[in-house]
């Protein structure tokens, strides 16, 4: 049975008793809450730009100051349509941490591209200061002449000793298919033709997570093995 108390302010402390009488057998007692919203909601200015609201999917264009109210299971977060985010696996900390899986969370769009570099040590000792690690570069864009998105994915730079120094990687290349975009045709690796799957969306799944799936949309899953020391070009033809 459950017993209504009250509203409280999330800035003020609450002291709450509870008092019952038990006479037998098994009994349970839980303190339960829903969030009463905020009518006003929160304002976030979008600089220019597409944006991506990864909870509900809407794209929205910036310059300009938006209000949203959100849920318990939900934060004021919007990424910009074009980026590749590159995701590690959950781990306790850096040490537990193999960065031999990788995902690289794509989010297409003409009219921007994006780009930047994978940067990797041993995480334990000071030998990055002397020079021991090395960069992996990535860029995404869209190419107007094939009608595809192209990510690449490039050799690594430097190099460092110890057991996190994989000479192989595999990455799984996460394409959201976004509201109004077109769906691909085909995936080509190095310019060899490969297969992928689709996922559903899934209303409950987090953003900039490792899973296969989204809450904005359907996504493409894309696995793709790598050597640490070469190059790699996947396009999505649309």
């Amino acid at each position: 049975m459950l017993f209504p108390l009250c509203e409280v302010g999330a800035e003020e402390p609450h002291n709450v008793v509870i008092e019952y009488f038990q006479a037998g057998g098994e009994a349970s007692c839980v303190l339960c809450g829903n969030e009463v919203q905020n009518e006003a909601g929160k304002s976030v200015y979008l600089p220019a730009g597409k944006w991506l609201d990864p909870f509900s999917g809407k794209i929205i264009a910036g310059r300009k100051t938006v209000v949203r109210e959100y849920g318990l299971h939900e934060t004021p977060l919007f990424l910009r349509l074009g980026a590749l985010i590159p995701l590690a696996y959950e781990a306790h900390n850096t040490k537990e941490q193999k960065w031999d899986k990788l995902v690289y969370d794509f989010y297409p769009c003409k009219d921007s591209a994006d780009s930047g570099y994978l940067y990797e040590d041993d995480t334990e000792t000071t030998a990055y200061q002397y020079g021991q690690f090395r960069k992996s570069a990535f860029e995404a864009g869209y190419d107007v002449a094939s009608n595809a998105f192209v990510i690449k994915l490039h050799a690594a730079e430097g190099s460092f000793s110890g057991e996190k120094a994989f000479e192989t990687r595999k990455i799984t290349i996460k394409y959201h298919l976004l509201k109004g975009a077109e769906g691909v045709k085909k995936v080509t690796v190095n310019g060899e033709n490969v297969g992928f799957m689709k996922a559903k969306k899934n209303s409950s799944a987090f953003p900039l997570d490792t899973a296969e799936s989204a809450a904005d949309g359907g996504v493409i899953i894309m696995p793709v093995q790598t050597e640490i020391d070469q190059d790699y070009e996947i396009r999505f033809y649309l």
